[in-house]
């Protein structure tokens, strides 16, 4: 997994890496034929910035891309909090997410 880095808004960033970074997904099921997950779970902790956020998906829409890639935007139900320095932020939305599968 690539390093994360957190922008603060007039306040410079924090650079999380990767080791920091945990992404758990299960819940697979079958959509045009391949398996993907429709249940994932961000989780970020160090000692400026705490992520956990836990995804469901509602709607999946497939496209296959120059004929071998298989592309899939995901509806996700996103719930859990982001908290920078101490400042607490709720989390409780629709959003889309992404994924590609090679072959």
């Amino acid at each position: 997994m690539k390093p994360l880095i957190i922008s603060k808004k007039n306040n410079g960033y924090i650079n999380v890496k990767s080791d920091d970074i945990k992404l758990i997904t299960d819940d697979y099921k079958k959509k045009n034929g391949k398996l993907i997950p429709h249940h994932l779970n961000l989780y970020v902790n160090n000692e400026n910035f705490s992520l956990n956020i836990d995804m469901k998906a509602k709607g999946i829409h497939h496209t296959r891309v120059m004929g071998f890639i298989n592309y899939y935007r995901y509806h996700m139900e996103c719930k859990g909090f982001v908290t920078i320095d101490s400042k607490k932020e709720e989390i409780d939305d629709i959003l889309i997410c992404e994924f590609m599968r090679f072959g």
